[in-house]
């Protein structure tokens, strides 16, 4: 299945559920409320598989800052903590 057409169901799927559990509630205007509901989570749903974050970049720290090993003992790693040389 490609990311389009798991958005699509994803977006049908939280759509449904977010107008299911606003059925029983009492709007002045019963109509608008569900569909802009229903409209606000399937973009959500159409969205989420079809973007990407670059979460294993954040999770490793690659070209972030110095390993730890190459860190002396002595050397200050923020300003903070210049009293301990």
């Amino acid at each position: 299945m490609t990311p389009v057409a798991y958005g699509l169901l994803a977006g049908i799927a939280f759509g449904a559920i977010s107008v299911g559990v606003m059925l029983p509630l009492q709007f002045a205007d019963k109509r608008s409320a569900p569909l802009g509901a229903f409209l606000n989570r399937f973009a959500i749903g159409l969205l989420i598989p079809l973007i990407t974050v670059g979460a294993r970049r954040v999770a490793t720290r690659r070209g972030t800052a110095a390993p730890a090993s190459r860190l002396s003992a002595r050397q200050p790693t923020s300003i903070g903590m210049a009293h301990l040389r």
